[in-house]
């Protein structure tokens, strides 16, 4: 049996589907979360550093 995945929005706390693009409650588009994973740059590049 399927396991449904419910997440919320984050403009007005209801219940969303993992389906989902707009919120049935308030109708505002929901933002979408990239599945991949940051590269080894993103996580220990140092922005400020020169050259």
């Amino acid at each position: 049996m399927a396991k449904n995945q419910f997440a919320f929005c984050p403009y007005c706390g209801a219940k969303l589907t993992v389906n989902d693009v707009i919120c049935p409650n308030c109708g505002k588009k929901l933002p979408e979360h990239e599945q991949s994973k940051p590269s080894y740059n993103q996580l220990f590049g140092n922005p400020y550093k020169e050259g």
